[in-house]
C-alpha cells in the first residue's frame, strides 16, 4: 500500500477523494476547490465523514496529514499522505480558491 503521493502523481489521478486537515483559517486562505475540510483538531469527532476507498490527506506541508494518514491506516482505512501539502500544490501552479472567492 502506498503511504505518500506527490502533487504530480495526485494530479494524474481521476477524481481522487481528498480531505484537508488544516484549520479553518488556513483553509479560508486557500484550498483546492471541492475538497472538504476536516480539521485535525476535530478529526476524531468526524471520522464518519471519511470517504470510502482510498483517501488522500492534505495539510500545509505534509506533516499533519502524514500523522492523520498514519492514524487512518492503523484503523483500517486506505489513506495516503500528500507530500508537500497545499504549499506543493500551489508551487506546482495548481489553482486554489479562498473564502473570499466563495463570498
Amino acid at each position: 500500500m502506498q503511504h505518500e503521493i506527490t502533487i504530480d502523481e495526485l494530479t494524474r489521478l481521476e477524481s481522487p477523494s481528498i480531505i484537508d486537515v488544516r484549520e479553518q483559517s488556513e483553509y479560508d486562505e486557500g484550498h483546492i476547490d471541492g475538497v472538504p475540510l476536516i480539521p485535525m483538531s476535530d478529526f476524531l469527532n468526524r471520522l464518519d465523514e471519511i470517504p470510502d476507498g482510498t483517501v488522500y490527506v492534505l495539510c500545509r506541508s505534509g506533516a499533519r496529514s502524514g500523522r492523520v494518514a498514519d492514524y487512518l491506516r492503523q484503523n483500517g482505512h486506505d489513506a495516503v499522505n500528500i507530500a508537500g501539502g497545499i504549499q506543493a500544490w500551489i508551487t506546482a501552479g495548481n489553482p486554489i480558491v479562498t473564502a473570499a472567492d466563495s463570498a
